[in-house]
């Protein structure tokens, strides 16, 4: 596949970073080679929020399918933007990642994240980042360039209202919904805009190895979706979701919003990021170097956990109006052009949508 031109502003760091992937690419050609059946041959970019760790544990059910536990966030985990946990302060300094820099290192570890595939097993990667991340596209059209990309897409609206309760139970949230988006708006905004998103993976990935998964769609006939998906990464079974759990990872609802609020305000710090955990060896970062608040405080950090894990039960409470029809005119700009792009009246699953 002929590369073609990013699609970011042209620019002396951009090309500094093409040249950099471009002397990656030749120096491992033969590596990436000889690897090819046992690095994914699809890759689910969901954005957060979208269903896609419902997704990766239900394609996880197929015999013929390998695909780890979590985001592995190789293609992006130098994009500060999309990763700013991953830039953090250690006793000798902060940790600093540079991916075509280090690539000897990232790619090892990547690799080790498939050891246990068997022979003949098509191998998946899953990060709900890499649909947002500007780095994340090129590198891997290139690295992979005959992967199929799965790309799961949510109401917008709810996405970033579901995002933001995610964060709130995680200790990362003080303020109200419609304070956080005024005061620290973050990706609660971005991480809703699929056009251009999908728009950068196309000026890398030819159309037809690009399936565009509707979450809407997937709850209305969850089967169909994924007889579809399974067809088009070529497996020859199909996956019977009878029995399958197929709602993972729903936004928590704590007992009270304005009492996490305060606790988070309050302890917010001492609410561990799981991140690193969940992301084994990471280059760069060494657990043992990074002394916490929660390494100093420990019986009330276990007192915070323990209190964290509280949540209640039901649907999240209904948003604001007001501010459900703000997001819808953000969203209704920013994704115009979706439908032509995605070959799909995506009004029909958001009717705000409609020009």
């Amino acid at each position: 596949m002929s590369r073609k031109s990013s699609p970011e502003p042209s620019g002396p760091q951009n090309t500094d970073r093409a040249s950099a992937l471009d002397r990656v690419l030749t120096q491992y050609a033969g590596q990436l080679a000889e690897d090819r059946n046992r690095l994914p041959g699809f890759v689910i970019i969901g954005a957060m929020k979208c269903g896609t760790t419902s997704m990766r544990h239900i394609l996880a059910q197929h015999p013929d399918i390998y695909l780890p536990q979590g985001d592995i966030s190789f293609f992006d985990i130098d994009d500060i933007g999309q990763h700013s946990d991953f830039f953090i302060p250690l006793r000798q300094g902060w940790t600093f990642h540079d991916f075509e820099k280090d690539f000897h290192a990232y790619y090892n570890w990547y690799k080790g994240f498939f050891e246990q595939a068997r022979s003949g097993q098509l191998i998946g990667d899953n990060s709900t980042t890499y649909i947002a991340s500007k780095r994340a596209p090129e590198r891997i059209a290139r690295l992979l360039p005959d992967v199929k990309i799965v790309a799961m897409l949510r109401n917008p609206v709810n996405r970033a209202y579901s995002h933001y309760w995610h964060n709130l139970f995680a200790g990362r949230v003080t303020r109200t919904f419609e304070e956080t988006l005024r005061r620290q708006p973050g990706t609660y905004f971005s991480r809703g805009f699929y056009r251009e998103q999908l728009a950068r993976y196309l000026e890398f990935v030819p159309r037809k190895q690009l399936k565009v998964i509707v979450l809407e769609e997937f709850v209305r006939n969850q089967q169909k979706v994924i007889d579809d998906l399974t067809s088009f990464l070529g497996l020859s079974s199909p996956i019977d979701l009878a029995g399958i759990d197929t709602h993972r990872n729903p936004a928590p609802v704590p007992l009270s919003a304005g009492g996490r609020r305060l606790l988070n305000r309050l302890f917010g710090t001492l609410i561990a990021d799981r991140t690193m955990r969940s992301l084994p060896n990471m280059p760069g970062f060494d657990p043992k170097a990074r002394r916490t608040e929660s390494q100093q405080h420990p019986e009330l950090a276990r007192w915070v956990r323990r209190y964290r894990e509280f949540r209640g039960r039901g649907k999240l409470p209904p948003m604001n109006p007001e501010t459900r029809l703000f997001l819808e005119k953000i969203y209704r700009r920013k994704n115009a052009g979706l439908s032509e792009l995605i070959g799909r009246d995506i009004s029909e699953f958001w009717p705000y949508m409609t020009d």
